[in-house]
């Protein structure tokens, strides 16, 4: 199925351990426009600065259905198609994952493809500081922009 660009939204995902093992992720949401001289650029809709403690899943492996839903809950009408993206190991196992959100997905006729992608923190810096800010604050935030 083809989609046009105002119906894909990236998820740009970093994920940290806190010094006291809670987890704190910063999620960038966005989408893919096109520059006057041809060249491609996301421009962010939704920031989303993310802090899991004691009452939330424990590992990576756990947590990402729950990050997913929160991303959901933030996309704009228009998004019928969401890529989420991140540099932790185990999006390695989009297969597994693409399966589980897919399911929960489905209710608001998204759907969801994952990707392992080394250099997020590099060309979305913004999701590390939002991580940072996560852990530091110890409380859950999300904006739109």
């Amino acid at each position: 199925m083809d989609y046009g660009l105002d119906e894909i939204s990236f998820a740009h995902i970093f994920m940290m351990r806190s010094e006291v093992g809670h987890i704190a992720v910063g999620v960038e949401l966005s989408k893919r426009k096109i520059a006057d001289d041809g060249r491609p650029y996301y421009e962010p809709y939704h920031v989303l600065s993310l802090y899991y403690d004691e009452g939330a899943p424990r590992s990576f492996r756990q947590t990402i259905p729950v990050i997913a839903s929160d991303i959901l809950r933030c996309l704009d009408d228009k998004t019928k198609l969401l890529v989420m993206r991140s540099n932790v190991p185990n999006f390695k196992q989009w297969r597994y994952y693409e399966r589980l959100i897919n399911v929960f997905s489905a209710t608001q006729d998204v759907k969801v493809k994952v990707n392992h992608y080394l250099q997020v923190s590099r060309y979305v810096p913004d999701t590390v500081d939002l991580a940072h800010d996560a852990s530091r604050r110890g409380v859950s935030l999300t904006c739109k922009i």
